[in-house]
């Protein structure tokens, strides 16, 4: 049988090595700017939201705006 330490140092030297191999390939330029492009879906969902937060914004100011005007009519 092969002692703990020897498995322990064998595979703790294979993640190194895995970690070292994977970290060179992920930082590749060509690759790296594929990995931080955003999808199509992504880029149309944030158009929506913040079409739906200007929207609900301006809704805001409404209500606002009518709660105003209804306590100015009832304080009179």
């Amino acid at each position: 049988m092969v002692p703990k330490a020897i498995t322990l140092t064998l595979v703790n030297h294979s993640k190194e090595n895995l970690q070292r191999e994977l970290l060179q390939e992920l930082y590749k330029p060509d690759v790296l700017e594929d990995l931080l492009k955003e999808s199509e879906l992504v880029v149309a969902r944030r158009k929506e939201v913040v079409s739906m937060v200007q929207a609900l914004n301006k809704a805001e100011e409404y209500v606002s705006l009518i709660l105003s005007c209804l306590c100015a009519v009832s304080g009179s």
